[in-house]
């Protein structure tokens, strides 16, 4: 008998040491889950930015292309395409705001036009787009477009 009390002596720390170095790994473990999460939260947040700023620019190149495509020779008098160095002329008098569907800004897209220098007899559109609000960098987008005058516009078929 005297034995078994001399090992129930000798181990009565154990416990104790077992259960704080779960509790650690736990922590550790909660750590790193609670670390991992945040970082993918705010990559996500950061994606979603640029998606929308880009989604902007875009609706800035459609919006461009429509007025271009009602009103080419008011657009480009005498159908000339300006030569100009960087982005190219300014196509707005100023940066367009975006509304979205609940009537608030979304945000702004500016539009630039010139000479497509890779592609004789295309117009290089760039915009570039910002999200209101938002941290996210300003979101560029280009596109090389041919506008083919409309030959049947005022043709009358006699059959």
């Amino acid at each position: 008998m005297g034995q078994i009390r001399k090992l129930i002596r000798d181990q009565e720390g154990v416990a104790l040491i077992v259960a704080l170095g779960a509790i650690s790994i736990m922590v550790i473990i909660g750590v790193i889950v609670a670390a991992l999460t945040m970082n993918n939260q705010k990559t996500v947040s950061h994606d979603k930015q640029q998606t929308a700023g880009q989604n902007i620019a875009e609706a800035g190149i459609y919006y461009a292309i429509a007025i271009t495509r009602a009103n080419y020779y008011s657009v480009y008098p005498n159908g000339v395409v300006p030569e100009s160095a960087g982005d190219g002329t300014s196509f707005f008098s100023s940066p367009q705001a975006l509304t979205g569907s609940q009537g608030n800004q979304a945000g702004t897209y500016e539009v630039w036009t010139k000479k497509d220098p890779d592609r004789p007899g295309n117009v290089l559109l760039t915009a570039k787009g910002t999200l209101t609000g938002s941290s996210a960098p300003n979101e560029t987008v280009r596109v090389s477009v041919k506008f083919v005058p409309q030959i049947f516009d005022n043709v009358l078929f006699v059959g």
